[in-house]
């Protein structure tokens, strides 16, 4: 349980944002960050997140507002290096990284002249800051590595590091009192990488705090310390996840405003079960995206796929299309076995054979489905 006895590094209260004096994308919103902990910031698309972590690291100003740091009300900060003087930093979703650099010059981009001196760069004090920061944070790799040569993973841990650094280097000193944000950093990773990563992310909350962007339920039921929700701009909930017995179905309806699926989809008068199987799913597993996945298709009949974002519904529709490998299970289109290193093109053109109609694929919706098959 984090302790909140003392003031918060980060306190940032009512904050507004209209853009062109029409849209509003934020309402008198408020967030705070005690040290040692993970705040998750939870919503739809267009609720406001990245408004407001863009407010936080300075790239937008706000139209009214306080800022809070360590207690003291300070302006908000006007570029990011103003944000990282006051402890603030992030990491984006988009990878950020220049393959073509080793793991201590993507350390130090952009900082260079923290180590510069008249006759040019202190290389050998570079090395040994960034020694002594990827062991602090245990990261898995040499700092004469290249960039392109490390797994996504780690590619993005190197990035936390290097936004820690950033911290430290603007403020000329070490600190733990920063705060890091992530926005969604785990999207291009396997679900094994996710675990991997957050792992990792929990145990350097002990070093720095976190205010984690995200859309992956499993990852706010699991890791976080807190929720903040936010809904069309505006700061719509909050759980404390070490007092608050919340569940998915509360945060998932503190998102959307509604009950999701409070009434189960009545099967129409002219269901297709009991007809003939057209595609058969066997226990379909590819090891860091989905496991033993079974369902059977008949003509006629739609099925849905439901989840939340990583959950491995796009995975799945991807295998069942030859577009990804499967690591055991078996596909029966039409009775027959879809073998592992059949052409896409030939998989679809036989898929396609069930509906001849409709266009490829399309037999798989999110919407009104005669079965929903929850991930």
């Amino acid at each position: 349980m984090v302790n909140k006895t003392g003031a918060p590094i980060l306190r940032v209260k009512n904050v507004s944002k209209t853009f062109g004096g029409v849209v509003c994308a934020l309402d008198d919103v408020s967030l705070e960050v005690y040290p040692n902990e993970i705040v998750g910031v939870v919503g739809e698309n267009g609720a406001g997140k990245t408004t407001l972590m863009k407010i936080l690291v300075g790239i937008h100003t706000p139209d009214r507002g306080e800022w809070e740091h360590n207690g003291v009300v300070v302006p908000f900060p006007r570029n990011p290096k103003e944000a990282a003087r006051k402890g603030i930093s992030i990491v984006y979703q988009e990878k950020g990284v220049i393959p073509s650099i080793k793991v201590y010059q993507f350390l130090f981009l952009g900082n260079e002249e923290k180590h510069e001196r008249r006759w040019g760069l202190q290389i050998g004090k570079m090395k040994q800051h960034a020694r002594e920061i990827l062991e602090e944070f245990r990261v898995q790799c040499d700092i004469e590595d290249f960039m392109y040569d490390l797994p996504l993973s780690i590619q993005k841990m190197v990035e936390i590091a290097k936004a820690v650094l950033r911290i430290r280097l603007e403020q000329n000193r070490d600190t733990t009192d920063s705060v890091i944000i992530l926005d969604e950093p785990t999207a291009p990773l396997t679900i094994e990488e996710r675990r991997g990563m957050l792992g990792e992310i929990l145990r350097m909350k002990s070093n720095t705090s976190f205010v984690y962007v995200t859309h992956i339920m499993q990852e706010v039921m699991e890791y976080m310390d807190e929720v903040v929700v936010l809904r069309d701009g505006k700061r719509v909930g909050y759980f404390d996840m070490s007092a608050q017995k919340a569940t998915e179905d509360d945060l998932s309806r503190a998102i959307v405003g509604r009950e999701l699926l409070a009434q189960p989809h009545e099967k129409g008068p002219h269901t297709a079960e009991g007809g003939e199987v057209v595609l058969s799913a066997q226990d379909l597993t590819t090891r860091g995206c989905f496991y033993d996945i079974s369902f059977d298709l008949h003509r006629g009949e739609c099925i849905g796929l439901f989840g939340p974002a990583g959950s491995g519904k796009s995975e799945i529709i991807r295998s069942i299309a030859g577009l990804r490998s499967r690591d055991s299970g078996k596909l029966l289109v039409q009775g027959r076995e879809a073998r592992q290193n059949e052409p896409a093109h030939k998989r679809l053109s036989r898929e396609s054979d069930i509906f001849p109609a409709i266009p490829r694929m399309s037999f798989f919706t999110i919407g009104r489905s005669r079965k929903i098959y929850r991930f």
